[in-house]
């Protein structure tokens, strides 16, 4: 096993050496941990817990998709899931879940046994939700028109093409879509428009009921956005916390807003609480997702933007600060 943390403040890269991050100065523990840097299988795109472990699919541009598996104490890799980037991971329990990707790719796993269940269709799938009845997926031609496509199975049927929509779909959470100037509910029927005026590109969707969504995207400046049932509004920004393009929100109810994006964002946001977030960057890789995992809440991403050099990176909140670093246990292997 190879240790993900040097030290207290320090993490081990791909290499096996340490490298340094900014250390506690402050009156109070730091809470904010880098655990994971630059490891080798591609790029972490997203996570979701399936059982007593977190899932984190990901991997690389045209060439691999990759699984990760985080149990808090320690974490391993599956490096040949896929033959492209999987996207997005979700699952309805600890034995039936689907990660999706590049080309239209489909992967399910029931009881351990893993299935392919690609859908006829080039696109790239960048959204994922099981609601326990049904699943749906969405994305759009990133190679193509720009134009995406929203997909549902629902217990004991096959996938079908439930609509196309203007601009590239990204994420889907609990009938709510979220694309590339637009946001869409499901009624129960079919997709009602409920964008915000002059929608911008919004990436992901989280919500604590239909009357307390929470979206978050950006090209050039954070977009974080709020509907309380019967119009959007824009909480202020911290821009210490949250300053750069946001790719990731997790919320629940009673939880605070969780925030990843760009340049290592990773912040946390509460009407009543505030912001919070570390007292200086701990990478300058982007965070693509976030999680909450039992008391901890993770950041994972990496870096996608280069043709050659895909890894991986991981953030980790601790309320205590005080949590043992994981281990690096190379590879899982496949089921």
């Amino acid at each position: 096993m190879r240790s993900l943390l040097w030290l207290w403040g320090a993490c081990v890269s791909s290499d096996g050496t340490p490298t340094d991050t900014p250390t506690d100065t402050g009156d109070e523990p730091q809470r904010w941990h880098l655990i994971a840097d630059q490891l080798p299988g591609g790029v972490m795109l997203a996570a979701t817990t399936v059982g007593d472990q977190v899932l984190i699919s990901g991997g690389s541009y045209e060439s691999a998709g990759t699984l990760w598996r985080y149990d808090g104490t320690s974490l391993c890799v599956e490096e040949d899931a896929a033959e492209a980037a999987l996207w997005w991971v979700h699952g309805r329990s600890a034995d039936d879940w689907y990660a999706v990707g590049e080309h239209g790719i489909v992967v399910h796993e029931v009881a351990g046994v893993r299935t392919r269940e690609d859908l006829p269709s080039d696109i790239t799938l960048f959204g994922l939700y099981d609601d326990g009845t049904a699943a749906w997926i969405v994305g759009g031609a990133v190679r193509g028109d720009q134009t995406g496509e929203i997909w549902r199975k629902v217990d004991g049927g096959d996938w079908e093409l439930l609509s196309t929509t203007p601009s590239l779909a990204f994420k889907i959470f609990d009938g709510w879509v979220v694309g590339d100037g637009f946001v869409w509910w499901w009624d129960g029927s079919g997709f009602v428009d409920r964008s915000p005026p002059d929608a911008p590109r919004l990436l992901t969707v989280r919500t604590r009921g239909d009357d307390d969504v929470w979206a978050v995207g950006g090209l050039q400046q954070a977009e974080f956005w709020h509907f309380d049932g019967a119009a959007w509004s824009e909480p202020e920004l911290e821009p210490r916390c949250a300053g750069q393009p946001l790719n990731g929100v997790y919320t629940a109810p009673g939880d605070d807003v969780w925030l990843a994006g760009n340049f290592g964002t990773a912040a946390s946001y509460g009407a009543d609480t505030g912001w919070d977030c570390a007292r200086a960057p701990l990478t300058a890789d982007h965070f693509h997702a976030t999680w909450r995992f039992g008391e901890e809440v993770l950041m994972v991403g990496g870096n996608l933007s280069s043709l050659e050099d895909h890894h991986a990176t991981m953030v980790r909140f601790e309320p205590t600060g005080l949590a043992e670093p994981p281990t690096f246990d190379g590879a899982c292997g496949a089921p």
